[in-house]
């Protein structure tokens, strides 16, 4: 073949040019999954969200209630709900609660509530899933994926009271650590870009290993016409306790996120023993933050302390966005592991 303008025609692609072509395909592939559509109210629902789901909430307890008891009423298969409630709460909070329940065949988490605008949209493999919803009952409710575990079993053993029955608490290892906090700040950083706190609480499952989620306990007072739970209040951001505030950003999540992160690696509950009110005061009023001694340099480099203290400044648009957080965390990960792998080679050697 005669070139074209001085143009030579270009041969069959060689193995090493194909190889190269492949693993290109497959990291853009790789990236695309792990890149999932920005939720705005334009994105469409998520394949296999049920929004129209016929829910009673007396024939869903009195179902729950047979299936615990055997069955045995004697009113036949006549109107069985699609969700069925087993009885067991598995949180309360402000804004509604969560119980067990049984969807098609799955065991799930019926949640009786607000957020059904946002989670519908939701398609991320570190955000809780809604799996359906009942907006037009005498009650709406949630029916959401179940986490097996949560960050307080891990910790502290318990089924989410906090304590464990009065267990010593249990001190992840630092990749664990950094393997969870890493999966949370890529779901905070996925619903950031257009998604802003309205109640304080973001449900988070840093999958397979815990699924982490703010929950309520009796002990509350009200900031902001909100009601706010001793448990709740130690990972709430300064701002969000001044009654004059009204513009809350996504950098409460951070502050959040920052809470977490402390708790993991010293496995303490922050701000235990403390009253909302008390928290509020401390970490408002006299900028107190907790304290950083519980976290030995073995366990708490100085680049991840740099993290923590950045997502705690006082101001919040001096707190890094989650995508920030979520790099650094990805970069010290990467350097803790070619640290463990020298360190095995000198051993080695």
């Amino acid at each position: 073949m005669e070139p074209v303008h001085g143009i030579r025609p270009r041969g069959p692609p060689s193995e090493r040019q194909q190889q190269q072509q492949l693993l290109l395909a497959d990291a853009q592939q790789r990236a695309d999954s792990r890149c999932p559509l920005p939720v705005t109210p334009l994105t469409p629902v998520a394949p296999g969200v049920n929004l129209n789901l016929q829910y009673n909430p007396a024939a869903a307890a009195a179902a729950g209630r047979d299936a615990e008891g055997g069955g045995g009423g004697g009113g036949g298969a006549a109107a069985r709900p699609e969700v069925e409630l087993l009885g067991t709460t598995l949180g309360v909070g402000a804004f509604g609660r969560v119980v067990l329940g049984a969807y098609r065949g799955e065991r799930v988490a019926v949640k009786i509530l607000n957020e059904v605008e946002v989670l519908a949209r939701c398609q991320h493999p570190n955000v809780i899933r809604l799996l359906a919803a009942s907006l037009n009952g005498p009650r709406a409710c949630l029916v959401m994926e179940l986490m097996e575990s949560s960050l307080d079993r891990m910790l502290y053993g318990g089924g989410g009271g906090g304590g464990g029955g009065g267990k010593e608490p249990r001190v992840l290892p630092l990749p664990t650590v950094l393997h969870i906090a890493l999966q949370v700040a890529q779901a905070l950083a996925y619903l950031h870009p257009t998604i802003h706190p309205a109640s304080g609480t973001t449900l988070v499952t840093a999958r397979p290993e815990v699924g982490t989620a703010a929950y309520m306990a009796p002990e509350t007072f009200e900031v902001n016409n909100h009601t706010i739970t001793d448990r709740v209040a130690a990972y709430m951001a300064p701002e969000t306790f001044e009654v004059n505030n009204h513009t809350i950003t996504d950098r409460v999540d951070v502050y959040a996120f920052g809470v977490i992160l402390w708790e993991m690696l010293s496995g303490c509950q922050p701000w235990k023993g403390m009253q909302p009110v008390q928290v509020a005061f401390a970490i408002s009023l006299l900028r107190h933050r907790l304290p950083m001694d519980r976290l030995p340099p073995e366990r708490c480099p100085p680049r991840l302390r740099g993290i923590i203290e950045a997502c705690w400044e006082g101001d919040p648009a001096r707190r890094p966005a989650a995508a920030e957080v979520m790099k650094e965390l990805l970069l010290l990960q990467e350097a803790l592991a070619h640290s463990r792998l020298a360190t095995v080679t000198l051993a080695l050697c």
